[in-house]
C-alpha cells in the first residue's frame, strides 16, 4: 500500500488531517505533499502513522472480542 494511503487512513481514523498534523507535529505543507503522493514522509513520521492504524485495529479486535454481556 502506497505511504500516502496509509497517511490518509491515518487522519481519517484521527479525525482529519489538521488532527494528524498536530499528532505528527509536521507542517501542514509537508503533510499536504505526503497525501497527495508528492513526497514520501520521514520514516519516523510514516511509522507513527503506521501505529494509529495498529492501535485502532487492536481497539476493534479487543471489542470483538469481548464477552458480551
Amino acid at each position: 500500500m502506497p505511504r500516502c494511503h496509509i497517511l490518509r487512513r491515518a487522519a481519517y481514523l484521527v479525525g482529519d488531517r489538521h488532527a494528524l498534523r498536530r499528532m505528527l507535529r509536521v507542517s501542514m505543507n509537508d503533510l499536504y505533499d505526503w497525501l497527495a503522493g508528492y513526497a514520501n514522509p520521514l520514516t519516523h513520521v510514516f511509522l507513527q502513522a503506521v501505529d494509529v492504524i495498529d492501535a485502532h485495529a487492536s481497539r476493534q479486535a479487543g471489542r470483538a472480542n469481548a464477552p458480551s454481556a
